[in-house]
């Protein structure tokens, strides 16, 4: 099925939408592979960006909900809960340089209880607000 749009997917329907395995693909370059439920990205799947970006993980509703990971194309990678297409909760974030931060996400940034440790080794744990460092633990 092709839509006016230029969207394109291949795979199962019930009642002429889009429910079960399947694969749409955007004018724009992005592939979603996996479960469909009433036309939209719903169950397990890969969601592949035109800039190469990669979600595999659990979708609701056509965004990334539930547990998964993702690689962005310029190499920093998330796993954890995620809420509406960004970290929510329990997580972990690398980045390019070997900087890892694990803990707890509101909204794709560190809220709450977590640690970050940098390419050097060293290690800094405690409370962060809006991805600041609030309070130290033990400090």
């Amino acid at each position: 099925m092709v839509t006016d749009d230029g969207v394109k997917y291949t795979g199962h329907f019930r009642n002429a939408t889009p429910n079960g395995e399947g694969i749409v693909s955007f004018p724009a370059g992005s592939i979603y592979r996996g479960q469909f439920a009433d036309g939209l990205p719903h169950g397990r799947g890969t969601m592949t960006t035109a800039d190469g970006s990669t979600y595999t993980g659990e979708m609701a509703a056509g965004s990334p909900n539930g547990r998964g990971s993702i690689v962005f194309a310029d190499g920093r990678r998330q796993e954890g809960i995620f809420r509406d297409g960004l970290l929510h909760g329990r997580g972990r974030a690398s980045f390019p340089d070997g900087t890892v931060f694990e803990g707890s996400f509101e909204h794709g940034i560190p809220n709450g209880e977590g640690s970050m440790r940098s390419p050097d080794g060293s290690e800094v744990s405690g409370r962060w607000r809006n991805g600041e460092l609030e309070k130290k633990d033990g400090g």
